[in-house]
């Protein structure tokens, strides 16, 4: 990563546990070998890491997702990848592949990135609401060759069954006690 245009700037930037350092300039940065850029970026004496500001993206026009492994840079208004963060275990995200205007995720994470959004909705249904064009900016899908998706094993689980009924109340309302949640391991109170 480099500057493509720096303009001195005078000011200081706080870090969260309340040091700070000297703004040297503000400018353009390109990532990449030029196929992406960064605009309005800060260059900060003695800071040893690039840093990129959630809230200046978001000004930008871009949206960020979060989850716990990694974070998605997409442009707002087209839903384009621009890039992904990788989650380290010191909690910070690094910025680990970079793409341009054009999006080149590949065709099959295409359609399980639809498939999560839609609340793992079938992927028939994905495809026939992609030929109807129901959702704007929805690219080009085909069904994938596996259709194996762990959550929506796991959701159509079938359950084992309860054990049959020990215990049958003679009259309406009658008091009944049971034990709900099987054994535990926590001491009763005596």
């Amino acid at each position: 990563m480099k500057f493509i245009s720096l303009i001195k700037n005078d000011g200081s930037v706080t870090y969260g546990d309340n040091g700070s350092s000297k703004i040297i300039g503000k400018g353009t940065l390109s990532l990449e070998n030029g196929v992406a850029k960064v605009e309005n970026v800060l260059c900060v004496k003695d800071l040893k890491h690039n840093l990129l500001s959630v809230s200046q993206m978001c000004d930008q026009g871009h949206t960020l997702t979060f989850d716990s492994h990694e974070c998605e840079i997409r442009r707002s208004m087209s839903g384009k990848l621009v890039g992904i963060t990788v989650r380290t275990p010191n909690n910070v995200y690094i910025l680990a592949k970079i793409r341009g205007e054009t999006c080149l995720i590949e065709q099959t994470n295409e359609i399980w990135l639809w498939h999560k959004r839609m609340g793992h909705r079938n992927f028939e249904n994905i495809v026939k609401i992609n030929k109807n064009q129901d959702v704007k900016l929805m690219p080009k899908i085909t069904t994938p060759s596996s259709t194996i998706c762990k959550y929506c094993q796991h959701k159509n689980k079938t359950h084992v069954s309860f054990k049959s009924k020990e215990f049958t109340s003679s009259k309406p309302l009658e008091l009944i006690h049971t034990n709900l949640c099987g054994p535990t391991r926590s001491q009763s109170f005596q």
